[in-house]
């Protein structure tokens, strides 16, 4: 279980799909109901987390929540030696704005998308 420095409800399941990849996807609800989001990573790459659905409620915007989760996200990634990595659509305002707190493209997804994160060395 992944454990971060917020206040949060947690939920862990693993899978292990027919012919794919066995996996395991950790959910994430801060308990005051200001965000969610979920890591999952597959079993045979544990060292590469993959963050999606970050979600932050409308009345919770503009106040720091998703720069927060992030924060302790990449703590808990640079003391465990883990790269993090999630996919946003190119060119628009949410790649602009994680670049603008650090993260970098970190190859092509499909035409519209592409993978950014951190890798830490």
């Amino acid at each position: 279980m992944i454990q971060l420095n917020l206040d949060v409800i947690t939920h862990k399941a693993s899978w292990s799909p027919s012919g794919d990849h066995a996996f395991t996807e950790q959910l994430f609800i801060l308990r005051d109901g200001s965000a969610s989001f979920v890591l999952y990573w597959y079993d045979d790459k544990p060292d590469s987390l993959v963050l999606r659905n970050l979600f932050v409620s409308t009345e919770f915007r503009r106040r720091g929540v998703a720069l927060k989760i992030l924060s302790s996200l990449t703590d808990y990634c640079k003391l465990n030696k883990k790269e993090l990595h999630f996919w946003v659509e190119k060119d628009s305002w949410i790649e602009r704005w994680y670049r603008s707190i650090g993260f970098a493209p970190n190859g092509e997804m499909d035409g519209d998308n592409i993978w950014m994160g951190y890798l830490w060395s």
